[in-house]
């Protein structure tokens, strides 16, 4: 017979209820995340440009992973604060 919670631990009364998808749908409506960490537009809109860029790509993992390529290099000191000026002109 298929167990009603699989889960290793008994699920709250408020996640039976559903009062925690409410409180989390209310703060994602709200905005509340960007209040509490303000700079999370700004590491996304970096990670969509690092996207664009081409930095996720296989041939790049492979020149990060053989160390041609450095996380803090210049190629990405020049990619983040184009990032940078980009969400700031955006916003």
């Amino acid at each position: 017979m298929p167990k009603l919670f699989p889960r290793y631990r008994k699920p709250s009364l408020g996640s039976l209820l559903g009062v925690t998808q409410a409180k989390r749908k209310i703060s994602r409506d709200l905005g509340l995340a960007t209040l509490r960490d303000p700079t999370t537009p700004i590491k996304n809109a970096e990670r969509r440009l690092l996207r664009k860029a081409g930095y996720y790509s296989e041939p790049m993992k492979m020149a990060r992973a053989l160390g041609l390529v450095k996380r803090g290099g210049c190629l990405m000191l020049c990619l983040g604060a184009l990032g940078l000026l980009v969400v700031l002109i955006l916003v």
